[in-house]
């Protein structure tokens, strides 16, 4: 079959034009997902540490839409740990998946530091940044270990200002004994402020409630 100087250059525009839309495909295909935007602060709930170590710590937060609402995607959570508060000195960096299964929450244990110091964390998702959170690892030896002790924190009740001065006074481990969480209202007051809604009964309801005791 022979072919005219006009066809075999119309077969050679097909042939590279699919090939550039073939490498458009491909490279879509691998892009990584945009970031997600959020419209409100996805780490209203805040941050918080715990299980401490002498080599580490478990640090957690949890994901929230506008209105503390669940979220419905999963969502690269990066994070990083630091032995200064302005993370010029990173020691640890990783990256985790909150999904919607577990709430969005993550918990995530820290490995590898060095004992009875300070350590500063914090997250990322899509634009925001949690606010920074601090632990302390926990002495292989010490002349002095100062432990606070907390208990019965009722939502409805408490003022919570002793928390404000147990943050002031810096102690190396709290011990929260509970109870954490109250399902109901106890009512008799005076109430600060006071549940809506029902009991909790379900899984979503105790995550709700637990929501609002972050608050």
């Amino acid at each position: 079959m022979s072919l005219s100087r006009r066809s075999l250059i119309g077969r050679a525009v097909l042939v590279a034009g699919a090939q550039i839309l073939t490498a458009k495909g491909i490279a879509a295909a691998s892009a990584p997902a945009p970031r997600p935007r959020f419209t409100s602060d996805p780490f209203a709930l805040g941050v918080a540490s715990g299980d401490p170590r002498a080599d580490g710590a478990t640090i957690w937060t949890r994901l929230v839409g506008a209105g503390l609402q669940l979220l419905d995607a999963p969502v690269r959570v990066p994070w990083e740990v630091s032995e200064t508060e302005s993370f010029s000195r990173i020691v640890r960096t990783g990256e985790d998946v909150a999904i919607d299964q577990a709430a969005h929450a993550l918990h995530i244990d820290i490995e590898g530091l060095r004992p009875g110091r300070d350590y500063f964390y914090r997250f990322y998702a899509g634009d925001a940044v949690s606010r920074t959170g601090r632990f302390r690892t926990l002495p292989v030896t010490a002349d002095q270990f100062r432990i606070a002790l907390t208990a019965c924190q009722h939502w409805e009740q408490g003022y919570f200002s002793a928390y404000a001065d147990l943050v002031h006074k810096a102690p190396d481990l709290v011990l929260q004994v509970g109870d954490y969480i109250y399902e109901k209202s106890f009512g008799g007051g005076p109430d600060v402020r006071h549940f809506s809604g029902s009991d909790p009964v379900t899984l979503a309801n105790y995550r709700a409630r637990h929501a609002l005791y972050k608050t």
